[in-house]
This record gives C-alpha cells, sequence and structure tokens, in this order.
C-alpha cells in the first residue's frame, strides 16, 4: 500500500486477531466445510496526511473473486472506484461501503449462518480480509481504517474474532502505517514502549486462548512501493493470491499452507535491492492444526460440463498444469489486463495453476507469450502452448527493481524447506511472553559465549557454499544456452544445474539459521558483560514457550 509502514506490521493488531473466537467443540473434524468470508477494503485514510491508496479496492475484488471460487459466502465492503468497476462488472452490486454499521451488520449476517451450518454438522472456516491504511492512536492501540471511524485493535477482537464461532478462522491483514501499532511517533524510548505495549497486551488476551486462529500479516521496510501500477494491487496481495491460486503448492498435494505461502514469499522477494520495494510477511498456522491449509486446490468450484453461461462467476475453467521441464519466471494475465499470478519454478516439481472462469489468458516470460483460449472446461499443459516474442519496457527506478528483483529468485522444494529450517529458529513478536521473576532459573543463553563463535562458522561455511553452488549453477546454465550442444550433453548439463540450485536453497537456508542464531548470541554476551547487568535477564529480551522448546526474542530490534 502507498504509506508509510515498518516492519512490526500490525504486531498489537495481529495479536488481537489472534485472541480470536474459540471453534465450537462439537463440530466434527471430518465434516465437510463449510466456507465463509468477510472481505473489507478501503482506499481511503481517516488521517489528512496520508495520501489516498489506488487499489486496495481492487484487491478486496480479486480477494472477492477467490473466495467465491472456494464456495464461500462472501461479504464484501468496499467502495469500487470506477476504473475497478469497469474492470470487474456487476460487482459494485455486490458491495456495502466499509463503514463500522457495515461491518457489524455483515458479521451479524455471516454469525448466523455459520451457526447454522454448524448446527446441521458442517465445519465451517471463516477468512477475514483486510486492505487499506492502519495506524496507532495516542494510547498506543492500532487500529485500521474503515470510510467513517476507526477501527481499533479491541473492536476487531471484540466485534470480528470473538464473534466467530468458526472451526478455524484465517486472517489476513494488507494495511500500512503499522510499526506504530506498538509505539508512537518520535518516541525515543522506542524499546522500552515497545516491550511495554506488549506486556500490557498480553497480560489482557493470551495467544494460546485461541488455537483456532491462523494469521498473515505483511511487513515491509518502507511502503512508497506497497501498490505497483503493473500489478493494479498491492504487493502482498498480489503474492497472495498467486500462492494460493497454486505457485506456492511445492509438495504437489494440491493444498497451500502457511509454511508454504511464507516460503513462496520469501522467495519472490529475496534478491529486491531497493529498500523502498522489500517485502515480507508474517504466517502463523492455527496452533490447534499447524497443517490447516489457506486453500484446498481439488475443492475449487468448476464450471460445469457444457456450461452455457461464460465466464461463470465464481467458478474456475480448470488448471494450467505447468511440467517439470517449464522453468523460469512467468505471470498470468487475463482478458481483462488483470495481473493474474506470478511464480518462478524450478524443476524440482510441476505446478497446477487455479485458471478462473475467462475467456482467456496469456503466460508471459520477460521475452516471450502464449495465449491460452478457454472455449471449454478442462486442464491446459503449458508445455503445449505457443510462445511469440513479446515487447515490455521497465519505467523509473522503483519499476526497474520490481520487474528486475521480484521474483528473481526460482521457488521449489529445497527452497522451501531451507526456509522453514531458517524461520523455525526465529520466533514472532506476537509470541513474546512476559519475563519471569527473578527467582527462575538461568535460560540456555547463558552459554552464548560458548557457542557464538561456532554459529558464525556455520553461516559462513553455508553461505559460501551457497554462493559456490549458484555460480556453479550460471556456469552450466550459460554452457546450455550456447548453440551446438547435443541432446545428451544438454540433458546432463540440466541435470547439474538443477542440482546445484537445490544444494544451494538448502545452503543458504541453514546458513540462515546460524547467522541469525550467532547474531541472538553475539547480543546476548554483549549484554551480560556490561557492568551491574544480571547474568540471565535482560530488559530487552523475553522468552516464549514454543512446541519442542523455547523461543528468544528482542523487542528491540523491532
Amino acid at each position: 500500500m502507498l504509506c508509510l509502514s515498518r516492519p512490526l506490521t500490525l504486531l498489537v493488531l495481529a495479536s488481537s486477531v489472534l485472541a480470536g473466537s474459540p471453534a465450537l467443540a462439537d463440530a466434527s473434524p471430518t465434516a465437510r466445510a463449510r466456507v465463509f468470508a468477510l472481505v473489507v477494503a478501503n482506499n481511503r485514510s481517516l488521517d489528512p496526511s496520508l495520501a489516498a491508496l489506488r487499489y486496495a479496492d481492487d484487491d478486496g475484488a480479486r480477494f472477492y473473486e477467490l473466495m467465491r471460487a472456494i464456495g464461500a459466502r462472501v461479504e464484501l465492503l468496499s467502495v469500487l472506484d470506477a476504473q475497478t468497476q469497469r474492470t470487474f462488472s456487476g460487482l459494485a452490486k455486490q458491495s456495502r461501503p466499509p463503514t463500522r454499521d457495515g461491518l457489524r451488520a455483515a458479521m451479524t449476517r455471516l454469525r448466523g449462518a455459520m451457526m447454522r451450518a454448524q448446527r446441521a454438522g458442517e465445519r465451517t472456516v471463516f477468512y477475514f480480509y483486510f486492505a487499506g491504511h492502519g495506524g496507532v492512536d495516542n494510547s498506543r492501540e492500532g487500529y485500521i481504517n474503515l470510510l467513517d471511524q476507526r477501527f481499533r485493535r479491541s473492536d476487531l477482537y471484540r466485534e470480528v474474532i470473538a464473534r466467530s464461532p468458526a472451526s478455524l478462522n484465517h486472517v489476513i491483514i494488507d494495511a500500512c502505517n503499522a510499526y506504530y501499532m506498538v509505539g508512537r511517533r518520535g518516541d525515543g524510548k522506542r524499546a522500552a514502549s515497545v516491550k511495554a505495549a506488549i506486556r500490557s497486551f498480553l497480560s489482557r488476551e493470551s495467544l494460546a486462548r485461541y488455537p483456532n486462529t491462523g494469521v498473515v500479516l505483511s511487513t515491509t521496510t518502507k511502503a512508497e512501493t506497497h501498490e505497483w501500477s503493473r500489478y493494479h494491487s498491492g504487493i502482498f496481495s498480489h503474492q497472495l493470491r498467486s500462492a494460493l491460486l497454486g505457485a506456492a503448492d511445492v509438495d504437489g498435494d494440491h493444498r497451500v499452507d502457511y509454511h508454504e505461502l511464507s516460503a513462496y514469499v520469501a522467495a519472490a522477494n529475496l534478491r529486491v535491492r531497493d529498500a523502498r520495494a522489500r517485502l515480507s510477511i508474517y504466517a502463523r498456522a492455527p496452533r490447534a492444526d499447524l497443517s490447516a491449509p489457506l486453500v484446498e486446490l481439488d475443492t475449487l468450484r468448476r464450471i460445469a460440463a457444457g456450461a452455457k453461461r461464460r465466464p461463470a462467476p465464481g467458478r474456475i475453467a480448470g488448471f494450467l498444469v505447468v511440467p517439470r521441464t517449464v522453468q523460469g519466471h512467468y505471470y498470468l494475465e487475463d482478458d481483462r489486463g488483470v495481473r493474474y499470478l506470478d511464480f518462478n519454478k524450478t524443476a524440482e516439481q510441476p505446478l497446477r495453476l487455479a485458471l478462473l472462469d475467462r475467456p482467456y489468458y496469456y503466460l508471459r516470460s520477460s521475452a516471450r507469450e502464449a495465449m491460452i483460449r478457454l472455449a471449454s472446461a478442462g486442464d491446459v499443459d503449458a508445455s503445449t502452448l505457443t510462445q511469440r516474442p513479446l515487447q515490455a519496457r521497465a519505467r523509473g527506478s522503483v519499476e526497474r527493481s520490481f520487474r528486475s528483483d521480484l521474483y528473481a529468485f526460482p521457488f521449489g522444494r529445497a527452497f522451501a524447506a531451507g526456509h522453514s529450517t531458517a524461520n523455525a529458529a526465529q520466533p514472532s513478536a506476537l509470541e513474546l511472553g512476559v519475563d519471569s521473576s527473578d527467582d527462575a532459573p538461568p535460560p540456555w543463553y547463558s552459554r552464548a559465549r560458548t557457542w557464538k563463535w561456532l554459529s558464525l562458522g556455520v553461516a559462513g561455511a553455508g553461505l559460501a557454499l551457497g554462493v559456490t553452488m549458484q555460480v556453479l549453477a550460471a556456469s552450466a546454465s550459460s554452457k546450455l544456452s550456447d548453440g551446438g550442444i547435443t541432446m545428451v550433453r544438454a540433458v546432463e548439463l540440466q541435470g547439474q544445474v538443477n542440482l546445484r540450485q537445490a544444494v544451494a536453497g538448502v545452503a543458504f537456508g541453514v546458513g540462515a539459521t546460524a547467522a541469525i542464531s550467532s547474531l541472538v548470541l553475539f547480543l546476548v554476551d554483549r549484554d551480560r558483560t556490561k557492568p551491574g547487568a544480571r547474568a540471565w535477564r535482560l530488559p530487552s529480551v523475553a522468552v516464549a514457550q514454543r512446541p519442542g522448546g523455547a523461543a528468544l526474542t528482542f523487542a528491540t530490534t523491532f
């Protein structure tokens, strides 16, 4: 989104969301899931110093289409601008203004429908999606901007999440001005304010009490480029939709879970060098079901055979099947000119990408394009498409950064495995706990001096190996592109490229994990050597229990 933002995106707001609704205990885990969604998108901010967004309404419209394809009952709260109404014809009639009363009424309707479904023995899944401006008030309580007033963290907890009786809740927030969810603008005592705000919040609303809620939050170091005109969308929301439509399904189980989404976004933004364009996310699965999918591709609603009404709203025509042999960065654009999804795949796995029912799509790379006509329902094999040259040009420094750096790193199983390994060592700020009393025993990091150099060495070795493998892979790829080689030699070189890229992905993951561990240990050891410092308790450190161990987090690093 085109607004100010900071790394702790919607921290306290997200914590409030995570403190959400308890699932009904009598819902059978094997019952057929009914899906419900509340989609809120608002371009405007009530803060006159913030410019209006351009594409939050487009993001709401696109998420609405995705939820319809999942089979959800959707409540859309957004005022669509003229361009969006032309692109998404007829959708304005389905939408209501994103006001406080409108949100309450929509949640009341959805709550009633969910309870009726559960009484019929059906499992229920609830999505809450917001795209727009966010901020923090003078009391340091986070809020998001509705059309007529601020909707605070406590409001979101009380009026949305706590009212949802769903078996599972998925909360997705793409908003800006998020750093100030836990600190005031210009507060010179930022670290103390952050920790105090988190402790105060957690003392009232415990995350562990609501294990049925998962959350996905956008975070970024700068927010001037949260939106991109080429996407007609927020960067995060576009990558989210791309992942959920199948681009993140690297294990081929036809489900996209929180870990796959997180790894997909990390790969897409790995080589973004311009700080204004850099994006990361926080994705946390429901504690009650850590493998809970965000979407199950095989449950998407297909158009009926011989359907006469085309395109069919809320349906998919089939899947674009991208075989192992097709590699690199591609994107899909539909007949409306909507940038549909992006992917950059390795040869480690094929992909199945869900195609909403439209007359045609274009599959494009940086140099070529192929037209996909969907005259009838069914899957399309990408390797059979006829390609032709494509003309394209970049505009401006940020435009060049997006075009050259976004999706520059290929995403596959090796990268996803390395990313999961690295993330396992990084507890989220959302999991910060309250420091224990002075009588508590020394934690594991009291031996920081022993391990910090070993971690640093492992980090250096892992990153060096990753760089070496990438260089060797590039060398083999260069030979592959040369003319005059035999088919046997081409297959041999392609195998070398795939193997070296896989090794590089694992090495980068291990190296990043060790580097983070080393940094934490250096900071701990440095503070422990200060005169008068207690050997095991630091003002800026908090420890939280996680499944299988403990998690260490520095509030001051945010």
